[in-house]
């Protein structure tokens, strides 16, 4: 079977390529600021093509599932610790 490419993009730019459920290459162009929140478009493109989330990808849905987690991330680093 033929490994899925997916071009990730945001604002209407590529920024980024997975091809199947286990490789993605961002490009060079990604400001570092924007880096994390693009490797976690991967992931989301990356889990689909795993068959963990349904499909299809879309960046909007990608985009958004980036800023979840990014604001998840930010509570538990901003939380205390629990015992």
């Amino acid at each position: 079977m033929t490994p899925i490419v997916q071009m990730i993009c945001r604002q209407g730019q590529p920024v980024a390529v997975t091809v199947g459920a286990d490789e993605a290459t961002l490009s060079a162009d990604v400001a570092s600021r924007d880096r994390a929140l693009v490797q976690a478009m991967c992931v989301y493109a990356l889990e689909i093509a795993a068959g963990k989330r349904p499909g299809p990808y879309r960046d909007d849905n990608a985009e958004r599932y980036a800023n979840l987690l990014a604001s998840h991330m930010a509570a538990r680093t901003l939380s205390p610790m629990r015992r």
